[in-house]
């Protein structure tokens, strides 16, 4: 007597559940991977600007000479030494005149209407800066915050630099909080 090998319908059936869970979970997983790089995507567009932001202020600030905060701790005046006109041969850079004098330029970090401002030439450095603190988990959720704050590090003068930006992002707005504190170099 011979007999036929094959499938019952009960295991095609068990065969073609046990498929269509796998792929479910496979989709499952990807759409949560999809997402996730979504989420970072966005937090990363948003962080991106303010980083650089801050970034050029604390470059910028790093070797002042002379430094005024005003308005409510949203304006920061600076001024930079003077450098030699002549480039020195080994560092290929021009050198700080001694005894230290202002080269006379007097620069500026303003956040006005939502953007901060470099002057001279009046450049936007960042966008939707928001003047207060829209962090719900923040100590000072809806306050006024003071983007330049001067403080010390040990005996000598630093400032403090916050900004908190905000970007509409698919549907709801994303905030980054960037925070620095710089030392500054050449204050009398």
């Amino acid at each position: 007597m011979s007999r036929r090998r094959g499938l019952t319908l009960v295991e095609l059936m068990a065969t073609l559940m046990a498929v269509v869970m796998a792929l479910t979970g496979a989709f499952a997983v990807m759409l949560g991977s999809l997402k996730s790089f979504q989420r970072t995507q966005a937090e990363v567009s948003v962080a991106q600007p303010n980083s650089q932001a801050i970034r050029r202020v604390v470059d910028s600030l790093r070797g002042a000479m002379t430094v005024a905060i005003s308005n409510s701790g949203r304006t920061i005046t600076y001024t930079l030494p003077r450098q030699s006109s002549t480039v020195d041969p080994v560092t290929g850079e021009r050198e700080l005149i001694y005894p230290m004098v202002s080269d006379g330029v007097v620069r500026s970090f303003t956040i006005t209407n939502g953007q901060l401002i470099a002057q001279p030439g009046n450049r936007v450095l960042l966008r939707d800066v928001s003047a207060v603190d829209p962090l719900p988990g923040s100590s000072q959720f809806n306050q006024a915050y003071a983007p330049f704050q001067s403080t010390t590090i040990g005996s000598r003068r630093a400032i403090t630099v916050t900004f908190i930006a905000a970007q509409p992002v698919g549907g709801e707005t994303k905030f980054a909080r960037m925070k620095s504190t710089v030392l500054i170099q050449n204050s009398r």
